[in-house]
């Protein structure tokens, strides 16, 4: 049937002088004749909608009846189409090129560049200039040569028309990407320590120092960041935390994990790496972990040194760097009944949020939190306590605690952040819980006697019957004391560090008012034998120290007393001790009356 190009938009009608002939008369004819068979045309295309064209656009000089076009929006028009992918830059996912996204066909070329597409629909389309042998079936875009069609279903299958076997089509080209039925990620990994390395001699394990979290590559698998997540012989693992592109689709489907690796001392190309138990390498909803330190067996160059790192390679021949690439899919589903539409909690302890925010969602990239603070009761009593969770077995595991601390003797006094009074066996005792001190206290037993030795210009006085010994004023007067520590008194069984201490108090009269003077104490510790019948040496004056002690206290009235105590000083059990109070000339006009001595003991 007879087609015109274009549409005749003027009758070219017979004129005045026009030579009268068959081609004068027919012409007007003939253009009206073209005119109606060019709507016949497109009608018949159209068939009351059966398809949908897109008129006298630009074309490929290549392109053929038949051929699947894309768009090339750099030189704005039409090309060859052909099935190919690539790696979004951004995510790593692998996605659908330009050039497979199919507009139509090419329906009819009106010149080289110039032709209507058949954009989709039912319509009669002459196919033998794009596929290798025509037959029924759905015809898919080659991934092989531009603008061809397929029967053939491969792995990358992008429909583009059902045929009958004839010259009768249905294009229907897919709005819907195939790949968004299953995502594919591709991600290259950092061939690179993260931390300092220097390379070993050969046959000696790599080590890397001072390693650096916040560098990209690979950290000791025993790091911090790791959590403790490495698996039983792991060396290395990968920073995660530095590829937020690789985290951010973190966990992968194990099963669909493919790790390539191009090392620069083995054949030229990618080679996969054996994984799991027994691999090179192990994969697992933790991170990538490498399995070995061996020489020229770790993910980046063996000779790699950080305080001088290889330039990169240039010339005009081929080097092989070493690169790594991880691939795995994760599958989508594209219906209702599959697919998590919105997601919220009927507990309030139960938290949904924005995976990586504390901001609460229902829908989008989610995360589950539990707030165990709706199950806690601060006042319930018992020592079993959780102390774990077992990810294996998803339960808790719980063990016995100290509930608290009471004391059953006044000798031990304990001190807490929080007590509280509760009955035990029928006694109140004050249970003690948080952070707890623990002191033993002998003060109730602390006050040992002291037995007076010798007086030196030191006398007996009287006042209403109180005697007590005077030191008179404008002299040098001293008393010699002594006193025993207790053989039994061992403190070492309440810790190390543990020490017996001794102190004395003086309670002092003050014959007038005024302010009295400062007395002086020396005193000398005689150990106790710890074996019987193995002589010692005596200690003797040079051993004498000083135990500083303030008494210059001012009084207001004659007669009044005071206490003073003097610094403390180390002693041990079975110690005796030889002291001595002295009075120099002073100022204080008057005596000064000592009328009780003690010796007191404290442990610390």
């Amino acid at each position: 049937m007879f087609t015109p190009q274009f549409w005749e938009t003027l009758i070219q009608l017979i004129t005045q002088g026009e030579p009268v002939s068959p081609g004068v008369t027919n012409r007007p004819i003939i253009q009206l004749d073209q005119n109606v068979r060019y709507l016949w045309d497109i009608l018949q295309a159209h068939s009351i909608g059966s398809a949908l064209f897109a008129r006298a656009v630009s074309v490929d000089a290549s392109t053929v009846v038949g051929t699947p076009v894309s768009y090339d929006p750099v030189n704005q028009k039409f090309v060859p189409a052909l099935a190919l992918t690539t790696v979004d830059s951004d995510d790593g996912r692998l996605v659908l090129a330009d050039q497979a996204r199919v507009w139509g066909l090419v329906y009819k070329k009106h010149n080289a560049t110039l032709a209507d597409l058949l954009l989709c629909g039912y319509a009669t389309l002459d196919l033998t200039g794009v596929v290798n042998l025509l037959r029924p079936g759905i015809y898919y875009l080659s991934h092989v040569q531009p603008g061809k069609l397929t029967t053939q279903n491969f792995p990358l299958n992008i429909p583009v028309l059902l045929s009958d076997g004839d010259k009768k089509v249905f294009v229907f080209p897919q709005l819907l990407d195939t790949l968004n039925h299953h995502q594919h990620y591709r991600f290259s990994l950092t061939c690179l320590p993260a931390g300092n390395h220097t390379p070993p001699a050969p046959g000696n394990p790599h080590v890397i120092t001072s390693p650096d979290p916040n560098l990209p590559g690979w950290l000791p698998a025993n790091h911090p960041i790791f959590g403790g997540n490495a698996p039983t012989g792991a060396k290395f693992g990968y920073n995660l935390s530095q590829h937020p592109a690789l985290q951010q689709q973190w966990p992968p489907p194990l099963s669909s994990v493919y790790l390539e690796w191009n090392h620069p001392d083995s054949s030229i190309g990618f080679t996969g790496v054996p994984l799991d138990q027994y691999g090179l390498c192990k994969i697992d909803q933790h991170g990538i972990w490498w399995m070995t330190d061996c020489y020229n067996q770790v993910p980046w160059p063996k000779d790699y040194d950080t305080s001088s790192p290889p330039p990169p390679p240039s010339g005009p021949c081929y080097t092989s760097i070493m690169r790594m690439n991880l691939w795995f899919s994760k599958i989508n589903y594209s219906s209702d009944p599959y697919l998590v539409k919105s997601l919220t909690s009927a507990d309030p302890r139960l938290i949904v949020r924005c995976r990586g925010t504390n901001n609460p969602c229902s829908t989008g990239n989610l995360e589950l939190d539990l707030d165990l603070n709706f199950v806690v009761n601060n006042n319930q009593h018992g020592y079993l306590v959780f102390k774990d969770f077992n990810q294996t077995n998803n339960e808790f595991t719980r063990g016995p605690v100290v509930e608290g601390l009471y004391s059953l003797s006044n000798a031990l006094q304990i001190t807490s952040t929080t007590s509280e009074t509760r009955t035990i066996n029928s006694v109140n005792r004050q249970v003690h819980y948080g952070l707890i001190g623990l002191s033993f206290n002998i003060d109730l037993k602390s006050e040992t006697e002291v037995q007076l030795v010798r007086l030196d210009s030191v006398e007996e006085q009287y006042y209403q019957n109180v005697t007590y010994l005077s030191f008179p004023k404008n002299k040098h007067s001293e008393i010699r004391c002594k006193l025993f520590v207790p053989i039994d008194l061992d403190v070492s069984s309440l810790g190390s560090g543990t020490q017996l201490k001794l102190y004395f108090r003086l309670l002092l009269l003050a014959r007038s008012a005024g302010t009295l003077p400062n007395l002086s104490i020396t005193a000398r510790r005689i150990p106790y034998p710890s074996t019987n019948l193995s002589p010692l040496a005596l200690p003797g004056p040079s051993s004498e120290f000083n135990v500083p002690i303030v008494t210059s206290v001012t009084t207001t009235a004659p007669n009044q007393y005071f206490s003073a105590d003097s610094d403390s000083f180390n002693v041990n059990n079975g110690d005796t001790i030889f002291f001595s109070i002295k009075r120099s000339p002073d100022s204080y006009n008057d005596e000064v009356g000592i009328f009780r001595i003690i010796g007191k003991l404290i442990v610390v």
